[in-house]
């Protein structure tokens, strides 16, 4: 997901709930967190994501080129140390895909992928 957040421009929202404990630093300690959550996309534009507009150059369909995303909820949980991604549907130019994923936890992911995220 981080891969296609690069290209993506528009209005998103996360409504999100954890526990879980903390460290002496404040880290937090992995296997303790819980939560579930929406990840909501809103007037997403995926404004040069290469995959998409590679797909629309072959097949000549210039509706897949800097697709354009709406209503999208992207459900997921934490428990055990995994990230579960329910079945996520969405419309991309005709195309319907469906995604699940399963992501096992790390630190050192979190603190990457949310640096990514802020483009630090």
């Amino acid at each position: 997901m981080i891969t296609a957040a690069e290209y993506a421009q528009g209005v998103a929202s996360l409504d999100y709930r954890l526990s879980g404990r903390l460290d002496a630093n404040m880290d937090p300690i992995l296997p303790s967190i819980k939560g579930s959550g929406v990840f909501a996309l809103d007037k997403i534009k995926l404004k040069g994501f290469k995959i998409m507009n590679t797909i629309a150059k072959d097949t000549e369909n210039k509706e897949l080129a800097d697709p354009e995303l709406a209503g999208v909820q992207i459900k997921s949980s934490i428990a055990n140390n995994l990230m579960t991604i329910e079945r996520t549907r969405m419309r991309i130019a005709g195309f319907r895909p469906k995604c699940t994923f399963v992501f096992f936890l790390t630190l050192w992911s979190i603190k990457t992928d949310l640096l990514q995220m802020l483009g630090i």
